[in-house]
């Protein structure tokens, strides 16, 4: 929940976290989140190794980089700092590009 409030990271990576966490904790917080009506669709292709639909990635993408500019440069006033989240929006934008994409019909509401 907290990818939801924080401008520099999405969602999903802190979703995938909790997936890994309740795997090696409790099998039913594992299968609640897996089929849970918005979080599951969001991870499930992920976590079975399919990669994320062409409108998730734009959407992550998109909001990825709006966040980013609007935090280093009207939020921040240390150019390190500033740098540094150019340099995390480039490798999560890339690492997202590297995820096989899945075609998704009729699946527009992905994140």
């Amino acid at each position: 929940m907290l990818g939801i409030f924080l401008p520099v990271l999405p969602t999903v990576p802190f979703l995938l976290l909790a997936l890994a966490c309740f795997a090696r904790s409790s099998e039913r917080f594992y299968n609640w989140l897996l089929e849970h009506a918005h979080f599951g669709p969001i991870v499930q292709p992920y976590i079975n190794g399919c990669g994320m639909s062409r409108v998730s990635k734009v959407k992550a993408i998109a909001l990825l980089w709006g966040s980013i500019i609007l935090s280093a440069f009207f939020l921040i006033e240390l150019v390190w700092v500033r740098i540094l989240l150019l340099v995390i929006a480039c490798a999560v934008t890339f690492y997202l590009l590297s995820l096989p994409t899945i075609n998704s019909e009729n699946n527009e509401s992905d994140l």
